[in-house]
């Protein structure tokens, strides 16, 4: 098994809700899904990768 990370800042919000992204997205996401976090998204599903943050619930969530 290969392992890869991508960081940066790609100015993309993947939003609180994983409708249609539960395979890349945890669902413990915050605010508003914008534009760039559509793509992320998109790109995270055409490639089998996960937005990993948002599999885990923030401390102020809790």
């Amino acid at each position: 098994m290969k392992e890869l990370y991508v960081g940066g800042d790609f100015n993309g919000h993947v939003g609180r809700t994983n409708t249609g992204y539960e395979r890349v997205h945890g669902g413990w996401g915050f605010g508003i899904r914008n534009n760039e976090g559509e793509y992320l998204l998109d790109a995270a599903i055409a490639y089998d990768l996960a937005i990993t943050n948002t599999f885990f619930q923030k401390k102020d969530q809790i």
